[in-house]
């Protein structure tokens, strides 16, 4: 079973994405956006920003999204999973990035 995270941002998730592609963390695979293509819109401020994202890259899934109603992190209750052989690789690569 693989378990994949989904993130959670309010207006900046597209920028987030350009970042971690950026990295060398992996790529966008797929993007819908509110207010395209038939999709809804719960508010005007929302048209145009990613309602469903999904992310891949070397031993990296995750789907991501904006949510004008998100909530803050709270705490430290971020977790970042991922399967490699070398379990530091991604974290090495990030910092050297």
């Amino acid at each position: 079973m693989n378990l994949s995270n989904h993130l959670f941002f309010t207006t900046s998730c597209e920028q987030a994405l350009e970042f971690y592609t950026e990295c060398g963390f992996g790529s966008v695979v797929s993007i819908l956006r509110h207010g395209e293509n038939g999709m809804p819109v719960r508010t005007e401020s929302m048209r145009g920003k990613t309602m469903h994202a999904q992310f891949e890259g070397p031993g990296v899934r995750f789907f991501a999204s904006d949510n004008d109603d998100a909530e803050p992190m709270r705490g430290s209750s971020m977790i970042f999973m991922g399967t490699s052989n070398n379990p530091l690789s991604l974290w090495e690569r990030a910092i050297i990035a």
